[in-house]
């Protein structure tokens, strides 16, 4: 019983993050658009570390709100242990990575810490996946899962 509590809450502190994570990404997205008031947007850019290009601006634009927007959706989707929400929480992570892994040399290093969450949601999930329906792969099985 233990184990599963264990287990409940873990899978509740990933969707809770998720969902944090996906709010703050809209929410941020949203100021750099200019949505939220000129004041909002001016106070964002005046956060940025030196001069960057309007082009840099609208790509890390458009991949808040996409990121945002699908980390939400397959958040919601975990706690029914859906395997399209296991799927894309581990997709828009690694995207995520990515993504900031770029940003640290586009924009500035403080984007390192975008990459944290990320990293824990994939080794959580990768830990669960036979909980979500997901087949891990054998130790005694050879390449592409066959039997040697």
């Amino acid at each position: 019983m233990k184990i599963m509590q264990r287990y409940e809450l873990g899978l509740i502190a990933v969707v809770a993050l998720s969902l944090l994570q996906a709010g703050l990404r809209i929410v941020l997205g949203l100021m750099m658009t200019g949505s939220l008031g000129e004041g909002a947007q001016n106070t964002l850019n005046g956060a940025i570390e030196g001069q960057v290009d309007d082009w840099v601006l609208g790509f890390n634009t458009v991949m808040f709100l996409t990121l945002g927007v699908l980390g939400a959706i397959f958040a919601v989707g975990l706690p029914g242990h859906a395997s399209w929400a296991w799927y894309g929480t581990i997709t828009v992570s690694a995207v995520t990575i990515i993504y900031d892994a770029w940003a640290i040399i586009a924009i500035q290093p403080t984007a390192i810490l975008g990459m944290v969450l990320p990293a824990v949601f994939i080794v959580y999930l990768l830990r669960k996946r036979t909980d979500f329906g997901i087949a891990g792969v054998s130790c005694d099985a050879g390449i592409g899962g066959v039997r040697n």
